[in-house]
């Protein structure tokens, strides 16, 4: 989605087994990346309707969990996919 005609960019991602963001906690993602281009901003568990908004000792260890994040550049989504093991595709 776009906000502001594009200048903020929210993504949902599924956070893969094995990718980076798998099983660490916000705060320690963070302190692992040099340069942030993104902010989680919410997490639906399990696909059910309850939303939580992610704080620093918050994982991503949960399978089924869409982490929504909000980026200012297109780069940010770049990163997101390559840190949550996502792949692009194309329609």
């Amino acid at each position: 989605m776009k906000f502001e005609n594009g200048a903020l960019l929210c993504a949902g991602f599924l956070a893969k087994t094995g990718a980076f963001l798998w099983r660490r906690q916000l705060k320690e993602a963070a302190s692992n990346i040099s340069r942030i281009n993104f902010m989680p901003i919410a997490l639906q568990k399990n696909s059910t309707q309850f939303t939580i908004i992610p704080r620093g000792d918050t994982g991503f260890s949960k399978k089924k969990t869409q982490v929504y994040f909000i980026t200012a550049h297109k780069k940010g989504v770049s990163e997101l996919y390559k840190l949550t093991g996502m792949v692009k595709r194309r329609h």
